[in-house]
């Protein structure tokens, strides 16, 4: 039952972020697009690994 209900919420939130999508302009290229994800990714990757709490009390600190 609770696998289901984590599921659903699941089902519910992607179709949300789905229509929230914006389509990539056709001026840009693919290459455009796969640095700009690249881009995304490391500072993604950079604040996942600093952590949230650290990330809270730089903020509070500056």
């Amino acid at each position: 039952k609770e696998l289901e209900n984590k599921v659903e919420r699941f089902k519910r939130l992607h179709r949300e972020r789905e229509t929230q999508r914006m389509p990539a302009p056709e001026c840009l290229s693919k290459k455009t697009i796969e640095k700009r994800v690249e881009r995304a990714r490391k500072i993604y990757d950079l604040f996942s690994t600093i952590g949230v709490d650290q990330f809270q009390h730089h903020r509070s600190t500056s």
